[in-house]
């Protein structure tokens, strides 16, 4: 009862601070650097229909699905649009670990369809899971699209209830908040995540999508993921406590993993397992992030694939180019109090990888790191590591060396250039190659 009435309470007080429906970005937000190729989504001349007109509840007490999937198909019969979503908490069904029930609310084939809130601090999409009490097998969804295009979510929020019971005793349980699988053309702005299994999530073949000015905090697993997506941008964006990696672009067997960009987001203390940005596949940019606090690597040359499933279709890891970041304090578990075992990845960046042909690392500030600021140090048997730049940076007071090469398991180390680097303080060496 005291649920009930907070939310109705909130709902009426949101209500009055809304003043209509909120219009297109303004162009400071495209603005930005790194931005300028963002096509820009005309909200303000798009046919609307508000949720809440269909008979959405905004006070958090009745299930929302029908009233939303009114709307979508209000929006289709007019070529696209809006769905407006007002201020207030909007309760979808509560998902369970079944194939058929998985899903709290599901939508494939959609076109030319726009998620609008208010804000994500007034705008709110939850549901109930309780994942002390369910196995999360099969994994359960909030909202998820498939074979979608030209669709975006702007000011929202999505959470999940009960707070602080969304991870089993076994690892990663949870909601999945904002899922995507074989979209093109998606945009995700201004969105806040909180308490998810993971926040924000493009499992394999999307293309051309846009994660911006977004906040994900307290997940169980990864906070923004991309396996095998192409043309992707995630840039200012906030990352804050998640259990496992902050963003991750990784190669799968699924799709090719190709032209995806990291950039202007800040990272703090993932808590777990985390990476701070793990990349495998072609032409991946991780540029002018804060990294700071990750259990692992803050950023990471993967493998293609994963051990038990190796991709191998000739085409190595690269180019990439790792630039201007800040790293501080990574790589927490080579500490030797962390409890966690396994997973001693050396490096402020590190390597984990099968073949590796192109990396430029440039500019970077790295700090603090638990081992060394940059680590080649552990791949694959056979791996060939080749065409490697470590220009501009500045490595100081970490607790291992700068640069450190192992050479496990790697069979050709070739063409690697190391030049104008500052390396102060650092407590055992400042290049060594094994």
């Amino acid at each position: 009862m005291l649920k009930t009435g907070f939310f109705l309470i909130l709902a009426l007080m949101c209500a009055v601070v809304s003043a209509g429906i909120p219009g297109n970005c303004p162009p400071s937000f495209y603005e930005r650097k790194g931005l300028e190729g963002m096509p820009r989504i005309d909200y303000a001349q798009m046919p609307k229909v508000n949720v809440c007109d269909l008979g959405a509840d905004p006070s958090g007490v009745k299930t929302c699905n029908e009233a939303f999937s009114k709307g979508l198909e209000s929006l289709k019969a007019k070529g696209g649009g809006v769905l407006y979503i007002p201020s207030g908490r909007y309760r979808f069904a509560s998902p369970v670990s079944t194939k058929d029930g998985r899903y709290a609310w599901r939508n494939e084939g959609i076109e030319n369809i726009h998620f609008l809130g208010d804000g994500p601090e007034k705008s709110i999409i939850f549901a109930d899971w309780d994942a002390v009490k369910n196995s999360g097998n099969p994994a359960p969804y909030l909202w998820s699209f498939s074979s979608c295009s030209k669709i975006s979510f702007r000011d929202l929020g999505f959470t999940v209830f009960p707070y602080f019971a969304m991870r089993s005793p076994y690892a990663c349980e949870g909601l999945f908040h904002l899922a995507f699988g074989g979209n093109t053309d998606v945009q995700v702005l201004n969105v806040f995540s909180d308490q998810g299994r993971m926040g924000i999530v493009f499992w394999g073949g999307n293309r051309r999508c846009w994660v911006v000015g977004c906040d994900v905090r307290n997940t169980g697993a990864d906070a923004v993921k991309f396996d095998s997506c192409e043309d992707v941008v995630a840039a200012y964006n906030y990352i804050e406590n998640n259990n496992d990696d902050g963003f991750s672009g990784l190669r799968m067997s699924v799709a090719p993993s190709k032209n995806n960009a990291f950039i202007y987001n800040k990272l703090v203390y993932s808590r777990g397992w985390g990476r701070g940005v793990p990349v495998s596949g072609q032409n991946h940019r991780v540029e002018g992030n804060w990294i700071e606090a990750q259990g692992m690597s803050g950023i990471m040359l993967h493998e293609i694939g994963y051990k038990e499933k190796m991709v191998d279709d000739g085409e190595p890891n690269g180019p990439f180019r790792f630039a201007d970041n800040t790293i501080i304090r990574t790589n927490l578990h080579n500490t030797q109090k962390n409890q966690l075992v396994g997973h001693r990845i050396n490096g402020g960046i590190g390597t984990y990888a099968n073949r590796v042909s192109g990396c430029e690392i440039s500019g970077n500030l790295i700090l603090a790191t638990q081992g060394d600021a940059i680590g080649f140090g552990k791949f694959y048997s056979g791996c060939k590591l080749e065409n490697i730049t470590v220009r501009g940076n500045t490595m100081a007071l970490n607790l291992g060396g700068a640069v450190w090469s192992g050479c496990e398991g790697i069979s050709v180390l070739s063409k690697v250039q190391i030049q104008g680097n500052r390396i102060l303080g650092n407590q055992v060496n400042s290049i060594l190659c094994g």
